[in-house]
């Protein structure tokens, strides 16, 4: 039985020239062929990799997709570059598939309005917990409509960084420090949702709201 979400530990594999295969349940890691470390398959809530030379058993993308864990690689950059994706050998995946496919605009907006409306109402509970004021995140909240036509979205993202980080912190990705470690935490986030999403066998190329684009999970 799989632990709860916040349970399962995120292996980030940064160190070069490492070994990864499965034994008696674990994944474990190797360094010429001295075993460095090992962490139990069902611990495990993503894989992520950085390293250059890294090798692997074919046995080790069997073991994590069947548990629908994601192995994310990652560039030069440490960004996500691909995510293994298992495929399930039944009827239901194709099912699922044609009905996100065929989802009408009208709920597709009410979807996205409710993620909007979501991630504006925790925006404001991050503020609160780290002691700032974040109770005007709630009204902006109510304030989203089907479509979020107004982008209360972008706006409520505005004001959270400074919030947060202060006026002059702006949010970039190709920006170093502050920046990096949100790019981090992104990579993480993405890869534990590609889970969620695959757990229920959905597909990341069906977007709701996001413009299509070559180097994006749709969905996620």
């Amino acid at each position: 039985m799989r632990h709860a979400l916040f349970m399962e530990r995120i292996v980030d594999i940064t160190a070069d020239g490492l070994h990864l295969a499965i034994k008696r349940g674990f994944l474990t890691i190797s360094n010429r062929e001295a075993e460095v470390g090992r962490v139990a398959l069902d611990d495990i809530g993503a894989l992520i990799t950085h390293s250059y030379g890294l090798s692997w058993t074919n046995h080790v993308f069997i073991e994590l997709s069947e548990r629908s864990i994601p192995i994310v690689l990652c560039g030069n950059n440490h960004r996500p570059v691909a995510i293994v994706w298992p495929v399930e050998g039944h009827s239901v995946q194709a099912v699922r598939m044609k009905a996100q496919a065929s989802a009408p605009k009208p709920i597709q907006k009410q979807i996205w309005a409710e993620i909007v409306r979501c991630k504006i109402r925790l925006q404001g509970a991050v503020l609160k917990a780290c002691g700032k004021e974040g109770a005007a995140f709630v009204s902006i909240a109510r304030q989203v409509r089907s479509g979020d036509p107004e982008n209360k979205e972008a706006q409520a993202a505005r004001k959270y960084w400074k919030a947060l980080f202060g006026t002059a912190f702006k949010r970039d990705i190709a920006h170093e420090g502050t920046n990096s470690l949100l790019n981090y935490g992104y990579i993480v986030l993405r890869a534990l949702v590609s889970r969620a999403i695959c757990a229920v066998i959905q597909h990341w190329a069906f977007f709701i709201h996001i413009v299509p684009m070559p180097s994006r999970l749709l969905m996620i």
